[in-house]
């Protein structure tokens, strides 16, 4: 843009450059659905150990306090489309869980022993057809935002687990997002060996490079033109998670209630090995 332009109208094309329409129209599309968000978050990147920033959070808790459901979204702009490689063969051999998003150990235990409850009420989990493994931004010349992108998200919902990221609920699961304002497609190849590329509105990307101890997991990639009705989807997944979850909350809640009456008496009782994992 011509510097003699009038300086709002260069402020305004600035903003658009650095991503932050979409950030915020992402939050207000998330909000609308009635849905808590916090915008501008920080997290320590546990490889570097320098402040970073995500661009939202959403969070669905249970009204006891005992399990918080999160989407920890990045936002990326730009006009050259994304493209993810995808295979049905992507998550052969995974344990479904970890794929599923970033769990509390407490978290997977309760899902593991609801897991066929699980499968007939959360699509998230099911993940039967093509999964991304690789992710790349055509027209470019080895740029590797699509990347970096999903590794800011993975980070930052680990970051949800970390004992200086804040409150940890026992039953603590993190999703991480990544929405892109430029297209996105999908490439594979089908059963003939032939290329196939379509436009899609979001795709599950298997992001398992190494972080640490972390085995990997999905990053949703979304369109921003399809971000109503993915956030219409989210609202409604993360309400049937919480369903599944009522009897380890329950079970959760009144291991704390019986604590707490015993320090009130002032008796040490020692919750045994299956309370605390919640196995019980």
């Amino acid at each position: 843009m011509k510097q003699d332009a009038p300086l709002e109208q260069r402020v305004r094309a600035w903003l658009g450059e650095q991503g932050y329409p979409l950030e915020m129209r992402t939050a207000a599309v998330l909000r609308a659905e009635g849905l808590t968000v916090r915008q501008s978050q920080y997290y320590l990147d546990p490889e570097t150990q320098k402040s970073r920033e995500i661009d939202a959070l959403c969070f669905v808790d249970d009204d006891l306090g005992v399990a918080s459901l999160r989407l920890v979204v990045e936002c990326k702009s730009g006009d050259k489309p994304w493209i993810v490689f995808s295979s049905a063969h992507t998550l052969a051999d995974y344990n479904r869980l970890f794929p599923l998003g970033v769990l509390s150990e407490s978290m997977r235990g309760a899902l593991a022993d609801d897991i066929l409850d699980l499968s007939g009420r959360l699509s998230w989990f099911k993940k039967d057809g093509r999964v991304g493994y690789g992710v790349a931004q055509a027209f470019s010349n080895g740029d590797d935002r699509p990347f970096a992108a999903a590794m800011s998200a993975v980070k930052a919902s680990l970051w949800q687990h970390s004992e200086d990221g804040g409150y940890q609920p026992p039953l603590l699961a993190a999703f991480p997002v990544v929405v892109v304002d430029a297209p996105v497609f999908e490439c594979y190849r089908d059963d003939q060996g032939s290329l196939q590329l379509s436009e899609v509105p979001a795709i599950d990307y298997f992001f398992g490079a190494g972080i640490g101890s972390f085995s990997g997991t999905c990053v949703r990639i979304v369109s921003a033109k399809a971000l109503p009705v993915y956030c219409r989807e989210a609202k409604a997944e993360l309400a049937a998670l919480l369903a599944v979850l009522e009897p380890a909350i329950k079970q959760h809640w009144d291991a704390l209630k019986t604590r707490t009456r015993a320090a009130a008496r002032g008796t040490v009782e020692q919750p045994d090995e299956a309370d605390e994992r919640g196995d019980s």
